[in-house]
Formats: structure tokens, C-alpha cells, sequence
């Protein structure tokens, strides 16, 4: 399930190719799209494959407390195919047990490839982190959600294939078409969870790498993208490794034919490459581009990430540390790009 803070409930909406979020009390919740499609109660059944938005008790503790509930029911098993209209479609793993992000996504043409985990609560100080944690079979993209990144599945850097998405984890993927999602056992895996994923980096084979990027400020704004290079990449949009953005207030992305995108994968890598860069800020003020985490060929600062601001006509070695600029209120393409020699 995808679990809301107490008080509030935020209502999913089908914008175009993107989703919104409108903050809304609990008493004016409404249907507003295809992505929602019903409101439950504590006596309803859940659909066969669908996720839910939960929301937390209004006198739940502010204080990170379980709330638990109690499901009943025999556990799925077998082929099953959920009904999917043309957009963002909130799904769950309907299994008693993990399902393979790579089985998964290559079993399901009829979507982007692209999974999203909605993970906000709404409170006012949490405005400026963004909503949405992206993964594909490229990498994972967090947003800051302290504690809850673990919980949904496993996604360690360099061990791909053994990735898998928890059971009745819900999620958000984009459908090309009016189709069927699929789940077999064959995706299934035992679950097994690394809370420390985002810190165990494997070497990978030469020519293949990826490096995090968050975009951050002293107000608490937060927004992480990733880039990787690898043999199976382009610099297109590929199914099941590119990660289109889907954040609409807050972001940091990088662009693919005038596109953002919160994963960006691209073919093997050459330091003449070059990276184009979007953000967006609601508020003007001081923000911070650092490098989270890297692998492969960008560990041990063995290959130099640099960030060209066009705007200060300046080239910074993010190796070295954060780079911090002022900007005004705004969605910006054209003021920085990643590269990877001196200029």
C-alpha cells in the first residue's frame, strides 16, 4: 500500500502524460481519474492487483508509530491480468511474496517500464521534497523519505537482476494502451531487504557506471535524479530504462528530446558526453547540486563529474563538493549541463 501522513489525504490526478497532486481534506476526497478508481472502507474487499492510497488515522502520532491492520483471505497465486487504461494506473504487487522489477517490466510491453512509488505526507514543511520515487531497471531514484526506502523492496546498486518490489507494495506504471497488466509466478522471489542498499555500491564492467544527483537547500527541498551508462542504453527513450519525471512542483531532472527525466540511461560511456540538466523551484533562494552516490566507473572519483552553470558561465567539479547558486521561481532546461572534461 502507499501510506499517507495523518490529517490530510492527497488526491492522485491523470494530467496529460503527468501526475498532480492536489491537497485536499479527508472530507472533500473525491474521485479525480482513471488512476484512482474507488474508495474503500474498512469493510470492502480489495481488488485483485490494484494499490490504494491509505490514510492514517486522524489521532495517529506524529511520532513514526506502525499502524497495523488485519487482512484475511486466501493468498494469490497463479497467472492473473489486471485491466489497465492508457496512463498512470496505481497497481499492487498482489502476491504473498516479492515479484522481480526486471521479470516484471519485461513481461508488460503495454507500459512505459517505469514504476513509481507515491511517498508524501502532507504536512506544509514537506511542499519542497518530491512526491514521487522512480525506479526502473536502471536505478532507483529516492525522495528522501527517511526510513521508508527498504520497506518497498530491494534495489542495490550492481546487483540488478535480484531486484524485486515487496508484497502488497502498491505503485504507480504508465500504460501505452487500454491492456492488461500481467503477474505470474515466475516474477515471484523471496523476499530478502538491505536497509543500507543506497550505500553498498558493486563494481560493474568497464564502460558502465551511474552517479545520483540531489538538488537540496537549507529549507528542507529535496529532489534526487540518476544517470547510467551502460551497453543496453541510448540516448532515446527505452522501455524498462529511461524514468521520465513525474514530479510537477519540485525537481531536478535531465533531459531526453526536451523531455525530464528522473533516470536517464545512455549508451557506453565517452567523457566527450554530455548531459543537459531541467529544475524546477517554487520558491526563489540558495540551492545546492551534490552527488549522492556513485558505481562502476565513476567510484573513487576515478572519473570527474563536472556541472557546467551557463548562466555564471562557470564549471564546477562536483568531486570536490556541493555546488550552490541562487535561482529564481521557475521550471529552467537551458542553465546547466553534466560534463566530464575541463572546459
Amino acid at each position: 500500500m502507499v501510506s499517507y501522513g495523518q490529517n490530510d489525504q492527497s488526491t492522485v490526478v491523470a494530467k496529460g502524460s503527468q501526475i498532480n497532486l492536489q491537497e485536499r481534506s479527508y472530507a472533500d476526497w473525491e474521485n479525480k481519474g482513471t488512476a484512482i478508481q474507488e474508495k474503500l472502507t474498512s469493510e470492502d474487499t480489495f481488488s485483485l492487483g490494484k494499490g490504494a492510497v491509505v490514510q492514517a488515522p486522524t489521532d495517529h502520532s506524529k511520532i513514526a508509530t506502525p499502524s497495523d491492520g488485519t487482512f484475511s483471505g486466501v493468498p494469490n497465486n497463479g497467472t492473473m491480468k489486471i485491466d489497465m487504461k492508457v496512463g498512470y494506473n496505481l497497481v499492487g504487487n498482489p502476491y504473498p511474496s516479492g515479484i522481480n522489477v526486471h521479470d516484471f517490466i519485461d513481461s508488460n510491453t503495454t507500459i512505459t517500464g517505469t514504476i513509481y512509488f507515491l511517498k508524501k505526507t502532507n504536512a506544509t514543511s514537506n511542499t519542497d521534497v518530491s512526491s514521487y520515487a522512480t525506479l526502473t531497471k536502471t536505478a532507483y531514484v529516492s525522495n528522501d523519505s527517511k526510513g521508508e526506502d527498504a520497506s518497498m523492496g530491494y534495489f542495490k546498486t550492481g546487483d540488478e537482476p535480484n531486484w524485486f518490489i515487496n508484497m502488497a507494495q502498491g505503485f504507480f506504471v504508465d500504460a501505452t494502451s487500454d491492456s492488461k497488466l500481467l503477474f505470474t509466478n515466475r516474477m515471484r522471489r523471496i523476499t530478502r531487504v538491505d536497509p543500507n542498499f543506497k550505500n553498498s555500491q558493486i563494481d560493474t564492467a568497464k564502460k558502465k557506471g551511474m552517479y545520483w544527483l540531489n538538488l537540496t537547500n537549507e529549507a528542507g527541498a529535496y529532489s534526487q535524479m540518476a544517470v547510467g551508462y551502460s551497453s543496453e542504453g541510448t540516448i532515446a527513450e527505452d522501455q524498462g530504462i529511461d524514468g521520465r519525471n513525474i514530479n510537477l512542483d519540485f525537481y531536478l531532472a535531465s533531459l531526453i528530446v526536451g523531455n525530464d527525466y528522473a533516470i536517464q540511461g545512455r549508451a557506453a560511456f565517452t567523457s566527450a558526453d554530455m548531459v543537459s540538466l531541467s529544475y524546477k523551484v517554487e520558491s526563489s533562494g540558495n540551492y545546492s547540486i551534490t552527488i549522492d552516490h556513485v558505481a562502476g566507473i565513476f567510484k573513487d572519483n576515478s572519473q570527474t563529474i563536472y556541472i557546467w552553470d551557463k548562466v555564471k558561465n562557470k564549471v564546477h567539479n562536483l568531486n570536490t563538493g556541493a555546488y550552490s547558486f541562487f535561482s529564481k521561481v521557475g521550471a529552467f532546461e537551458e542553465r546547466f549541463q553534466i560534463v566530464y572534461e575541463p572546459r
